[in-house]
């Protein structure tokens, strides 16, 4: 299935933006993720040193993320909020033979619970839903209680735990994780 999602969703308090290696954006991803990496960690474990350290990585990562985009494997969105960046949300097609795709988020611990990351989620859903994605699906670590609620608040349904599914390196231990889904038309 060949998918071509737009670059640009809008709902009424965010917009969700193709990333492009952009000096500014650079710049700007780098300053939110180090300003947030306490927040993040154990459970973003891409952001760990040394993975992004230096805008020079995060030059790496916007074209891997273009990259992944074109070969239409993951497509990534920085959240914005009034022109501010406030987080990153991306969707994995990870089964293609049954439409499967997986959802990824985080944001700036200043704009939690605020209901960003929720209309990210919806605009996300309605965009692939649209395109032909049969289902959408959340994994988050048992003990991210951040993730599990805005899955279950965004109507998925806990499907059940993988156990040891990764090594969180933080934590120095493999971590179960719970799959949530969402199925088209549910």
């Amino acid at each position: 299935m060949f998918f071509e999602p737009r670059t640009q969703l809008t709902g009424d308090k965010i917009t969700l933006i193709k990333p492009r290696a952009l000096f500014s954006e650079i710049t700007t991803l780098f300053q939110l993720i180090d300003n947030n990496r306490k927040n993040l960690l154990p459970w973003l474990t891409l952001i760990q040193t040394p993975t992004l350290k230096n805008q020079e990585d995060i030059f790496k990562l916007l074209l891997e993320i273009e990259s992944k985009w074109k070969q239409q494997e993951i497509f990534t969105y920085l959240v914005y909020h009034n022109e501010t960046l406030i987080g990153i949300i991306s969707a994995l097609i990870s089964v293609p033979a049954n439409n499967g795709t997986e959802i990824y988020f985080w944001q700036s611990k200043e704009f939690t619970k605020k209901g960003f990351i929720q209309q990210a989620l919806s605009l996300i859903e309605k965009e692939f839903f649209f395109l032909g994605v049969e289902r959408l699906s959340i994994k988050c670590d048992v003990e991210n209680y951040t993730a599990r609620g805005i899955a279950i608040k965004a109507g998925y349904r806990l499907e059940g735990i993988m156990r040891h599914a990764y090594w969180n390196a933080p934590l120095k231990s493999y971590r179960d994780l719970y799959v949530f889904s969402k199925i088209k038309n549910e």
